[in-house]
Parts: C-alpha cells; structure tokens; sequence
C-alpha cells in the first residue's frame, strides 16, 4: 500500500501530470516497489516508470525536493487542525468513490466517516434562491433527514446552506463536499454552520489539500463527488446555466435518479429563476416534487421499496 503522505508528494510535483502519477502508482503495484526515502530515489522511480511504460515525466530532483518540502507541511497543518488525509488505497477510502472513472488519488475528511456509509441524497441549488425556495427548501431537507437519508451538499451560500441548515436543526448529520481545502470555510458566514455539521455527527470532505483554494474548477469538479455518494439527487433550484447543471450531467452519467422542486403555479419571477428545473422535467429527466406525497415516493423509490 502506498502511504498518503507519499501520494501528497507526487500530487504536489508541478511539473508532472496526472497521467504520470498513475504510470508511477502502476509500476509500484505491478512489480511491488517500496516508495522510495529519497529525493533521488523517487527520480529513479519515475525514471524506472518511462523505461517500463514511456507514458510518464522524469521530474528533476529540484520538483522533487519542493514537493516534498509542501507536501510534509500540508501533512503537518492538517493533523494539527484534525483533518486526515484518506488515499484509495485505505479501507476508509468512500467506496462510492471507487466506482468511478476519476476517482480522486487524496480525500481530505473532518469529522464523522460513518456517515459514508448512510444512504445519502444530495440536495444542491443556486446561491441566491428566490422567496420560494427559501420557504420550501427547508420543508425538503427535513423529509429527507425524517425519512432516513444523509443530506449530501457544498457548504456554499443560498441552496447548499439551507440543506445543511435543516438537516443540523434536525439533529441529523449532513456531509458537505467542498470545493478547497478544509482550512477555508467559504462563504465565511458558514463557519458556524460547519462546526454544526460536525457536532451533529456530519462530515467535511474535499479532494483538495490543505492550503489549496476553491477556484471555478474545483467547484465544478465537487458536483460529481457529490452526486456519486448520493443514491439520488434533489435540485431546490437553478436556471439554465452553472454549477447544478454540470453536478445534473454527473448524476446522468452515474445513473442516479433526479428530482426537481417546482412551485405548483408557475409565474412573473419564477419563470426565470427555475428554468434548469422546468427544462429538466419537460425533457423527463427528473421527477417533479411537487407535493410532500411525491416526495415521499421519491425517496422510498431510492430505497428500493417501490420502482418509480
């Protein structure tokens, strides 16, 4: 097994790709290589690599000796702040995660790992959600946690928010996957928030390390981390473009079940503001949750109770 403090080194070589650290990681397994001590060693390993494959970088012993240098300072600030650093070659390792095709190398948890193994829902939405997603997203987050399910969401402003809000009011524990490292809570008004989630038993989880911030990438990439640990997806709200529609395409690409919240008459200034979710309903890619009974067979169809 290779350790992660050895995997958080190669993340954090500049000049090589992702591609080069999966050759790496394949010689190690296949011919059961020990992770070299030494900065020249680990030059000889990727060296080794090329021979074997010719689908990696060398890197120079300089990129090697800074990577080090960070990677040992990332190890030291997470465990001084009680975040644990999980590679996919731990038994903790989320086993949603394995399922898909670009797993993450390094999660960064804080908190309740239990909690990976509840069925979960991930509940996600825009930041600045109209009047009637503030009265009702509530109203969904709490049947969801009545009804047995982890509340899976980003910890960011407006939709995410009141997900996590509702499930910690519940005494319920919620898992928020975020877009940078641990170390930064964002927006900050959320601070209070996350340290709820973990007193309720809830989880912080990223694929970024310590000291690494949240850019529109990262956001983007989340929603599929989120979407692989739910058995279903709920969408509060969102229009027809941003980051719920690209976590939408990863829950069609992993198959999960999609549901919409919808006011019941449609109108004046929710024609815009819910536009994803019309779009996704008239397209039938998502079950439109417009009642607590529809709700209700929503969720116990992700139970397997019922086929929807």
């Amino acid at each position: 097994m290779i350790e992660p403090s050895n995997l958080l080194l190669l993340e954090n070589i500049s000049c090589i790709t992702s591609r080069s650290i999966e050759t790496v990681i394949r010689f190690l397994t296949e011919y059961r290589r020990g992770f070299p001590s030494a900065n020249r060693g680990v030059v000889s390993l990727f060296a080794a690599a090329y021979n074997r494959y010719g689908t990696c970088m060398v890197p120079p012993l300089e990129a090697i000796s800074v990577a080090r240098k960070v990677s040992e300072r990332i190890m030291a600030l997470s465990g001084e702040n009680g975040i644990r650093i999980i590679s996919r070659f731990d038994a903790d390792y989320p086993k949603a995660f394995r399922l898909m095709e670009d797993m993450p190398l390094l999660v960064h948890v804080k908190g309740n790992l239990e909690v990976l193994n509840n069925q979960a829902v991930a509940i996600l939405g825009k930041k600045e959600p109209s009047a009637f997603t503030r009265k009702e997203g509530p109203k969904v987050a709490q049947l969801v946690s009545r009804e047995g399910f982890t509340i899976v969401s980003g910890l960011a402003a407006g939709c995410d928010s009141i997900s996590h809000r509702a499930a910690v009011e519940s005494h319920a524990p919620t898992i928020a996957v975020m877009a940078g490292g641990l170390h930064d809570i964002l927006p900050g008004e959320n601070q209070n928030l996350s340290q709820r989630i973990l007193e309720e038993g809830g989880l912080l989880l990223s694929e970024y390390a310590y000291g690494e911030k949240a850019r529109r990438g990262t956001y983007i990439a989340r929603g599929r981390l989120q979407t692989a640990l739910s058995k279903g997806v709920i969408i509060l709200e969102t229009d027809l473009s941003g980051g719920t529609m690209e976590s939408v395409r990863y829950a069609a690409k992993q198959k999960k079940k999609l549901g919409c919240l919808y006011p019941s008459l449609v109108g004046g200034e929710y024609n815009e503001q819910f536009a994803g979710n019309q779009f996704l309903m008239n397209k039938n890619k998502a079950v439109k949750l417009d009642s607590q009974a529809v709700m209700s067979l929503f969720l116990s169809s992700l139970q397997n109770k019922v086929k929807y």
